[in-house]
């Protein structure tokens, strides 16, 4: 599985809603993308680790997937944690649908999936107070929720249609395009979990060189970690579903990248791989735009669409 290298000081899309500037700036040539990378770098005193941890959560009773809605949903849950805990809530449509304190925030993949993205921090020790103090947080929020979160890659009960999804605009455009570009992506947004590390560079060929090692490690991590064998109920006959999951999830944005391991890799081969991968969406004024949907980055900027031009915005969305 891909593996990107995320800097600490810009989040990526995954891990918490992108809000497009009020000044955004027109892209007027692909070196500015270029050197969106070649800024990124920093000096090894300023490097920061981030963590990702994404936890299925059932009920404790049935094991089936907790529901997002109700009084003792994954809503509920999160109104607890802003209500003991300090944590500040964010709506959208006027659903509370994610959390904010201190660098982190608490966010939810389609299937209700609950996940920390953690803070940037100098060492993996800070990394682990913090995912312990979140847990201990999340199991007090959820005591009175008959709620448990299971440190599992894939809902082991809970089937696809019997599982609610969270009520976000992105995940109502995202679900449907999965469909036609692969048969396993709903699959991949609502029923499995994973954990994600996010690391600093110095410049372009140390970048390479993680982004090199990155792929390179990937499927020996996938197998040593390997915890998705049981799914819908039943032995799935694979040691790790999720793996295969991702095999035809979106092949335009998955899998391994072959430029990345050649001694000459570069942001520029980065830049002309996303270039050619379709926009999901992008937003203006607040809203998400959808006939961009489906189509090229590059020709979203050679072309524009619907009198719209491509902004460095809508780059670091893409």
């Amino acid at each position: 599985l891909r593996r990107q290298i995320r800097t600490s000081n810009v989040p990526p899309a995954c891990m918490k809603d992108f809000h497009a500037s009020a000044h955004a700036v027109p892209i007027e040539r692909v070196d500015q993308l270029v050197e969106r990378f070649h800024q990124a770098g920093k000096p090894q005193v300023e490097w920061r680790i981030g963590t990702e941890y994404e936890k299925p959560a059932v009920d404790r009773r049935t094991g089936q997937a907790a529901r997002f809605s109700g009084p003792r949903g994954i809503e509920a849950l999160l109104r607890a944690l802003a209500e003991r805990f300090g944590w500040n809530p964010s709506e959208e449509d006027g659903r509370t649908v994610a959390l904010e304190r201190d660098g982190a925030s608490i966010t939810l993949e389609p299937g209700g999936q609950v996940e920390l993205s953690g803070a940037p921090w100098k060492t993996l020790h800070e990394a682990d107070r913090e995912l312990h103090t979140h847990v201990r947080e999340l199991l007090e929020a959820a005591r009175d929720l008959n709620m448990a979160f299971l440190g599992l890659g894939i809902q082991p009960v809970s089937k696809l249609e019997e599982i609610e999804w969270v009520p976000k605009p992105r995940y109502a455009i995202m679900g449907p395009y999965m469909t036609r570009v692969g048969t396993l992506g709903q699959r991949m947004m609502k029923q499995t979990a994973t954990v994600q590390a996010n690391l600093d560079f110095a410049d372009e060929r140390d970048a390479m060189l993680k982004l090199r090692t990155a792929q390179g490690v990937s499927p020996l991590i996938n197998a040593l970690f390997a915890n998705s064998s049981i799914s819908e109920g039943e032995p799935n006959g694979f040691t790790s579903m999720r793996g295969h999951i991702w095999t035809d999830t979106d092949r335009a944005r998955s899998g391994l990248l072959p430029f990345a391991f050649h001694d000459d890799a570069s942001f520029a081969h980065y830049v002309e791989w996303a270039l050619d991968v379709p926009l999901y969406f992008i937003l203006r004024n607040g809203r998400y735009r959808t006939d961009v949907t489906g189509m090229p980055f590059r020709r979203f900027l050679s072309e524009g669409a619907s009198g719209e031009r491509a902004t460095l915005d809508d780059w670091d969305l893409h």
